[in-house]
């Protein structure tokens, strides 16, 4: 699992608190729920180290 950003982003000032970090977190979050890979720092390469 974990966690998905649903009704607010990412933290303030943070990759993860833009509309497109956002997007990165929740998609890369779901494919490795399914089961696939996905880049460490997400698709884009520039989620936090627990993105």
């Amino acid at each position: 699992g974990g966690e998905l950003f649903s009704d607010a982003m990412g933290e303030e000032g943070s990759y993860e608190g833009t509309y497109l970090g956002m997007i990165d977190h929740n998609v890369t979050t779901i494919a490795r729920a399914l089961g696939g890979e996905a880049p460490a720092l997400g698709m884009s390469g520039r989620l936090s180290a627990g993105g």
